[in-house]
């Protein structure tokens, strides 16, 4: 038989129509039970004309939602009085937001709410749709619009992380069954180059040597050790008579490898071991209060401004995140030591150690850079 409403093919025996919902017998117009709350239709073309109107709670009375029929109506209004559904129910996708940030805020750093709240601007065309009627295609609609506006991966990561942690406190509410955001699709992540200190760069740097920042970044460069397990090393693990230092973590073939100090910076190596033996600090790289350096300190008020006072690139504005202007971050200086050591034909069995690696691919696929002069050299060779 066809449905009365949509008029699509349904099974004979169908009470309601499986494509719309529309009961396919008469509505019954029996008044419900005191205290049931109330189900009527509005007047008007309305995509959901049927209201739900919750009994009186002195003089307010509330609203249960819109449905496109009465027995759907009808079923939520039964769920409503019967304490099923909380009384959560017509919360809005900014009422969901603003109940999870006062918690979830709770536990994030500075710049981690900053990603969120530039995250929740996207939601702008949602935030007023109640959050029971949230689906993925709606969620989509967001994450296409960042993409229109020609918005990173990054960004619109951030979209659909944001979006999960809605769904997920709606779901712990009974709003939702089903996290939405799990099927978002995300455009294509692009390979960017890591890019390096050039010769002229590192040149510039041992010029400006006398600042103890600037001695940091050479020996990054010259060690291939990441930034917080160069500050992580400490005085014992340092060996000047024989040249060499201990330290590294992250993974089992990264953890605690044998470090060459380079000649070019071992005078500063040598003065931070000297004074860390005297004054008897545990780490080879401290503070100025003789305790570890904090490494996302040194990653603004010293990296950063490093390079912004030598004019590597332009300065980093103190209200947003470094990464987000930087052409140079701290890793760079780890890509630029695997750069160095392959044009100084070290062998891959060995720069695999130095970097930390468990296998050469991973070190030869991340970090090691073309550089112009030696594809040259190398033409000239053939």
């Amino acid at each position: 038989m066809k449905c009365k409403k949509c008029k699509k093919e349904i099974e004979d025996d169908s009470v309601y129509c499986r494509f719309c919902g529309r009961k396919q017998v008469k509505e019954s117009t029996q008044r419900r039970p005191n205290n049931t709350g109330s189900v009527y239709k509005l007047p008007g073309h309305r995509e959901n004309p049927w209201a739900v109107v919750m009994p009186k709670i002195g003089k307010k009375r509330q609203y249960g939602g819109y449905y496109a029929t009465k027995t759907e109506a009808t079923i939520a209004a039964n769920k409503l009085t019967t304490g099923e559904i909380s009384d959560r129910y017509n919360d809005t996708v900014e009422t969901i937001y603003e109940a999870w940030k006062t918690v979830h805020f709770k536990e994030l750093s500075g710049w981690g709410e900053q990603g969120y709240k530039t995250a929740w601007t996207y939601f702008s065309d949602i935030k007023s749709m109640k959050m029971r009627d949230i689906k993925t295609d709606i969620l989509q609609t967001i994450v296409d619009r960042a993409v229109k506006d020609k918005k990173s991966r990054a960004t619109c990561e951030k979209i659909r992380n944001l979006a999960s942690q809605l769904c997920k406190y709606a779901m712990q509410q009974d709003l939702i069954n089903k996290n939405y955001a799990q099927f978002l699709s995300l455009p294509k992540q692009e390979k960017k180059e890591k890019e390096i200190f050039t010769d002229k760069e590192i040149a510039i740097l041992f010029e400006h040597k006398a600042d103890n920042d600037v001695r940091i970044i050479l020996v990054l460069i010259y060690t291939g050790f990441r930034i917080d397990e160069l500050l992580s090393v400490e005085t014992a693990d340092v060996h000047i008579k024989d040249g060499y230092m201990i330290g590294g973590e992250k993974t089992e073939a990264g953890e605690n490898r044998i470090v060459p100090i380079n000649e070019k910076i071992m005078p500063f190596v040598r003065a931070w071991y000297e004074t860390a033996i005297e004054k008897k600090y545990k780490y080879l790289i401290v503070n100025s209060q003789g305790n570890k350096m904090n490494p996302n300190n040194y990653r603004n008020r010293g990296f950063y401004r490093v390079l912004g006072d030598l004019k590597f690139q332009p300065k980093i504005d103190k209200d947003h995140p470094a990464s987000k202007f930087a052409r140079l971050t701290p890793h760079s200086t780890r890509h630029t030591f695997a750069s160095l050591a392959v044009r100084a034909d070290i062998k891959p069995e060995v720069l695999q150690k130095l970097i930390g690696h468990a296998h050469y691919e991973t070190t030869a696929d991340i970090y090691i850079h073309d550089n112009i002069q030696q594809l040259k050299d190398g033409i000239k060779k053939m």
